[in-house]
């Protein structure tokens, strides 16, 4: 149950990414919406589990993103790594501290993508555009970052309660 959870959580996520944000103005500039489901898995799942779900919906998003291959699960397994090794010394799950976590798993991710367009680019982004774009992103990493943790815990916690079926009822 808790990998088929995984599965439509990471799956719904790349979908309303690539299918329904580009179409609303509003949301165009967002941050990556998979942040705040590997800082989820990092602070709540053991590290195989969170491991594993990382990696997989790493390697969707690299495949689906056009980008060169190996970013965002590059990104990914060093925020998880981040966020565990950083467990061992603070507690990142307080409410005050949330949207800090959040901020900086999605300034890392920027870090890596600026960093490596760049290279690829052999000129870097001009600095306006990209002190503009990770301002807006962090603004809503910031606000919704924190919703999305709590919620992904909360729908977690409420599918566990559920009561399996018998096999005998079906």
């Amino acid at each position: 149950m808790t990998y088929l959870f995984y599965a439509i959580c990471g799956f719904g996520l790349i979908l309303l990414e690539t299918v329904i944000f580009p179409l609303t103005p509003f949301f165009s500039g967002s941050y990556d919406l998979m942040v705040p489901f590997v800082v989820y898995i990092g602070l709540n799942r053991p590290l195989a589990e969170g491991f594993t779900v990382v990696a997989a919906c790493g390697l969707l998003v690299d495949n689906l993103s056009g980008g060169p291959f190996g970013l965002y699960l590059f990104t990914y397994l060093w925020l998880l790594a981040g966020l565990i090794w950083t467990q061992q010394f603070f507690r990142l799950t307080n409410p005050l501290v949330l949207p800090l976590v959040v901020a900086l798993g999605v300034l890392l991710e920027l870090g890596v993508v600026f960093g490596t367009l760049s290279v690829a680019a052999r000129s870097p982004a001009p600095l306006t555009v990209a002190l503009t774009s990770v301002a807006g992103q962090l603004a809503w990493a910031l606000i919704t970052g924190p919703l999305l943790v709590l919620f992904f815990d909360r729908l977690h916690a409420a599918l566990q309660r559920t009561p399996d079926i018998p096999a005998e009822e079906l």
